[in-house]
């Protein structure tokens, strides 16, 4: 299992302990985030595991920030780590706003799509083409589109979830 991942309520959580380095300039202990990947979906933590590394990455950036004596700055960077992470596709929520949040998921019968609109795509980017190839980009209806592709063509590939704009 990848470090600082833990399962928890089906979902996998990155959960670190703030280094004895920092813990006068971080009073939060422990630092716990959603990757809001389901256990279900990622069993080995392989996407989780990408996610909390990019976690920790910029977690790591922040505390050498306050180290530093620029505090504002240093929460200023995560903050935009943090943006920067949702809009590559990753899921960047603490429990606190996971637990505000609703669970987003695509319709799960195809029935009666009519009525219910896509609400979400998923989204594979090849980063070894360039921008116009044929094969750049993939776009799934849904999860299990998107994982079956996967399995086949990329396992180690990842497809994020984005808003369909209406």
């Amino acid at each position: 299992m990848p470090d600082y991942l833990t399962k928890r309520s089906g979902v996998w959580q990155f959960v670190r302990r703030v280094p004895l380095d920092y813990a006068g300039l971080d009073p939060r202990g422990v630092i716990k985030h959603s990757t809001r990947v389901e256990i279900r979906k990622d069993r080995r933590g392989i996407k989780a595991g990408k996610i909390a590394d990019a976690m920790n990455r910029e977690l790591e950036t922040y505390w050498r920030g306050l180290s530093e004596g620029k505090p504002q700055e240093a929460a200023d960077r995560y903050a935009k780590a943090r943006r920067r992470a949702r809009t590559l596709g990753f899921d960047y929520a603490d429990t606190a706003e996971l637990a505000k949040s609703r669970n987003r998921t695509a319709p799960e019968a195809h029935q009666g799509l009519e009525d219910h609109p896509m609400k979400t795509v998923f989204v594979y980017v090849n980063t070894s083409n360039q921008v116009g190839d044929a094969d750049l980009l993939k776009v799934f209806a849904n999860v299990d589109a998107a994982e079956k592709w996967l399995e086949e063509n990329d396992p180690e590939g990842v497809a994020f979830e984005y808003e369909v704009l209406e």
